[in-house]
């Protein structure tokens, strides 16, 4: 662990009967980046088997830099209480998952503020921080947003500093993950497309930092990167075979390499839904535009049922059509041994919209206007 000195000061210090008054006071804080997650049991029950070891290893690659546990860069910031007056601020780059620092603090109250990785994001950037209250990751104004390039992290602390010079003050200050990443994976064997472009709905347009809510104003939409899984199919194609019968599922009897999305934004409502699909609640959708052989473009809206909060991974499966229309079950039963098993969790989601010969200006889009 590198240990930091840095100093904040504010008014003078006098000896007075041979007591030091208004000095400040030495604390040392420590800072853990904390990353709890569900990554890797959602690939794990999603693309656990054998054949689709491939597309695991190319989401993960394209998480690389989103499920980390540390921190490149992180500004840290203390405010005086009451009046919220920030009397110290630092940019500071960390690349590490822990970092102490020795301050030197007037006695009283203070906020302290930590965002972490903002500097490589590309999308969101931290605005209002001159006060704990207005401190603030806020996302490009637009709307279609490009996914996140990093795994953004914050920490709030409430530290009560005393003036006594013989006690040791210390504080661990714990960053835990505000952003999160969505993904579709499509068997497409029996669909002819030219081109497939995937959107998000139902993420969150910002997070603040003092009290770690989300807010859900602009409605925006998170463009989601296509990922090439064609070169990881080809290495694996290479590798020596298991010399025993793989579990096999219903989705995993491609012959095609899949095509997979994923997008990365912040949470999904948890307590409020999007909208309902057949009285079932939707927490967020993914959009997907099918440009077909002859030039058509099928639109599919899919529906998740489960939401999907900070620090998670979500993968949606299913099959696209001759006509482009997207379905959470295969479009026939699997003919031959041996019978595959069927396909995990896919009750992910509650409902699909499909609209044939889609154009712009056709529908509402987003789902709320």
């Amino acid at each position: 662990m590198s240990i930091v000195g840095l100093a904040v000061l504010s008014g003078g210090c006098s000896l007075i009967d041979e007591q030091l008054v208004n000095c400040p006071e030495e604390v040392i804080v420590d800072y853990h980046v904390r990353l709890i997650t569900n990554k890797e049991q959602e690939l794990d029950t999603k693309l656990g088997t054998y054949k689709n070891r491939p597309l695991r290893e190319a989401i993960e690659d394209y998480l690389s830099d989103i499920f980390v546990e540390t921190a490149h860069d992180a500004d840290l910031s203390f405010y005086a209480l009451p009046a919220d007056e920030r009397v110290f601020v630092a940019d500071e780059i960390w690349n590490a998952g822990e970092k102490s620092y020795t301050l030197q603090l007037n006695a009283g109250d203070y906020n302290n503020l930590v965002a972490a990785n903002l500097a490589d994001n590309g999308v969101v950037r931290l605005t209002g921080d001159e006060t704990s209250a207005g401190s603030y990751f806020d996302q490009n104004a637009e709307d279609v947003v490009a996914s996140h390039k990093t795994g953004l992290f914050s920490a709030r602390k409430t530290m009560q500093i005393i003036h006594d010079h013989k006690v040791r003050q210390h504080y661990d200050v714990d960053l835990f993950m505000a952003n999160d990443a969505g993904g579709i994976l499509l068997n497409v064997d029996s669909c002819a497309f030219r081109n497939i472009r995937c959107e998000i709905e139902g993420l969150a347009d910002g997070f603040n930092l003092q009290d770690s809510t989300y807010t859900y104003t602009a409605h925006t939409l998170v463009k989601a990167d296509l990922i090439d899984a064609q070169p990881y199919v080809d290495k694996a194609s290479v590798l020596p075979q298991p010399s025993v019968t793989p579990v096999m599922y219903r989705w995993q009897l491609w012959k095609r390499t899949p095509v997979i999305f994923c997008g990365v934004g912040f949470s999904s409502r948890t307590a409020g839904t999007l909208t309902t699909f057949d009285n079932q609640p939707v927490y967020w959708a993914v959009h997907l535009y099918v440009t077909l052989s002859n030039g058509t473009v099928t639109k599919s809206t899919i529906y998740a049922g489960e939401p999907l909060p900070a620090a998670n991974l979500k993968l949606i499966m299913g099959w696209l059509l001759a006509d482009g229309s997207f379905v959470p079950e295969p479009p026939l039963p699997p003919a031959g041994p041996p019978e595959p098993e069927p396909d995990p969790e896919l009750d992910l989601v509650v409902g699909v919209d499909v609209q044939l010969d889609w154009k712009p200006g056709l529908d509402f889009d987003p789902i709320l206007n």
